[in-house]
């Protein structure tokens, strides 16, 4: 193992070995080497444990309402590292998830989250920072990658040590890499966060973790205050255990509300010998390399009445959820783009769909709304018997100008949903038919077959 024998090592080997003749004491002149190497191969068994408090901050009209927040998680999976090992650069890694679960109350309405079993299988990569999971069984939901991927990044944990020996009482600064993964983090601004020896006492030795960091995650601003400790075990050179507090004060953004909340986490790793679940054959499937096929990043939504479902690529962020609508918006490296409602619309009668006349003579009555030019109207290919029917106008809603692209998708049994893109015009050019994609995607599962 690369640096095993170095003198260094050699000397913590030995003040491990006769610890006892000192008491199990060590003072502030001895020193141990505070690094853990990961290599391609290497397994790992993980549970991790995260609670929240706080508050979302909802405006209703003028005011700001404070609606209690609490939310419990676990997890526990078994890891392959697949690639990478050296931190700060591009890493690969498999998952199978025994248990992903939490437990989100909102004012008092709880929801329940888990992953499904045919997707119990992961691969997780990180890239220039970029941190991406999706499983080669296929699409995920929105709920099951919140679930597993946003929270602090477990395989950058080794990243917290100063990788060479530090005295107790020695401090060091957190690279930048660590503090974006560990904060769950799109872009960091700054940080101050260090971490210190505290203490070495029968070869586990004591980490503690302070700081502030300043960054963006889903459009929206953030201020972090980081307390965390970790146990590193001398003999397995390995954090065996972190608990991480973190204070966030997250501003408003396009897709996510105003919030002050607080969050521990808790980890625990151990190393294993590799799991069936995880040798060669098991991901067999799993596409080679960080360059992946479109389809691997796409998201399902199923609607909860079962009226229609729809793929659609993880730039579109759900906001709202009503009995006959479903509000989306594109955002792109922070960047809000368009919105997307979905509206379920009445059935026409099988093998009817409303006509485009009264479909344009229906969207000129949106209240608010004053239409100034149509810019096309048309068909659109389904490939299936879906009828697919576009209308771009621009106009004034609510007295702001911007492009409106309705789309109106028929089954053959007659079921209808409509779905309205809004855009700025400068901003038209950025979608460029990512709507598209989004509406020839949408199907009604109960659709009969020829």
């Amino acid at each position: 193992m690369p640096g095993m024998f170095t003198k260094g090592a050699i000397w913590a080997a030995a003040i491990t070995l006769f610890q006892p003749m000192f008491g199990g004491a060590l003072t502030r002149a001895q020193s141990v080497i505070l690094a853990e190497s990961m290599e391609p191969g290497q397994c790992q068994q993980v549970r991790l444990e995260l609670t929240v408090k706080g508050t979302l901050k909802v405006p209703r009209g003028e005011m700001l309402n404070n609606l209690p927040l609490q939310a419990k998680a676990e997890q526990a999976f078994s890891e392959r590292l697949l690639a990478g090992g050296v931190p700060g650069q591009p890493m690969r890694a498999a998952r199978r998830y025994e248990t992903a679960k939490a437990t989100i109350t909102v004012d008092g309405v709880a929801t329940q989250r888990k992953l499904r079993d045919e997707r119990r299988l992961m691969i997780y990569q990180r890239q220039q920072g970029v941190a991406t999971h999706y499983s080669p069984a296929g699409a995920l939901m929105r709920e099951e990658l919140e679930l597993i991927g946003e929270h602090l990044d477990t395989l950058a944990i080794p990243s917290l040590l100063p990788g060479k020996e530090v005295k107790v009482g020695d401090t060091w600064d957190v690279p930048n890499f660590a503090v974006q993964a560990l904060c769950d983090l799109e872009g960091l601004e700054s940080h101050s966060i260090a971490g210190t020896l505290q203490a070495w006492t029968d070869g586990t030795a004591t980490l503690a973790f302070s700081g502030k960091a300043n960054g963006v995650q889903g459009g929206s601003a953030m201020k972090i205050e980081i307390n965390g400790r970790a146990k590193f075990d001398t003999n397995s050179r390995q954090v065996v255990e972190l608990r991480w507090a973190q204070h966030d004060q997250r501003e408003a953004g396009p897709a996510s509300p105003a919030s002050e909340v607080d969050a521990e986490v808790v980890v625990t790793r151990v190393k294993i010998e590799k799991p069936m679940s995880l040798d060669d054959g098991a991901l067999a499937a799993a596409p080679m390399g960080f360059d992946l096929p479109a389809s691997s990043l796409l998201l399902e939504y199923k609607d909860p009445q079962k009226r229609f479902e729809v793929l659609h690529e993880r730039g579109w962020t759900q906001v709202t959820r009503t009995q006959n609508h479903l509000v989306m918006r594109l955002m792109d490296q922070g960047d809000f783009l368009a919105q997307a409602t979905i509206t379920q619309w009445a059935n026409a009668g099988k093998g009817r769909h409303q006509s485009a006349e009264e479909f344009q003579g229906a969207i000129r009555k949106i209240p608010g709304w004053d239409q100034a030019e149509v810019l096309s109207s048309g068909e659109m290919p389904s490939g299936d018997r879906r009828w697919i029917y576009r209308h771009a106008v621009a106009g004034k809603l609510d007295g702001v100008e911007v492009l409106q692209t309705f789309y109106l998708i028929a089954g053959p049994d007659g079921d209808q949903v409509v779905v309205t893109v809004t855009c700025t015009p400068k901003l038209a050019t950025k979608i460029a038919g990512r709507d598209q994609v989004l509406v020839t995607s949408l199907e009604f599962p109960m659709m009969e077959e020829k």
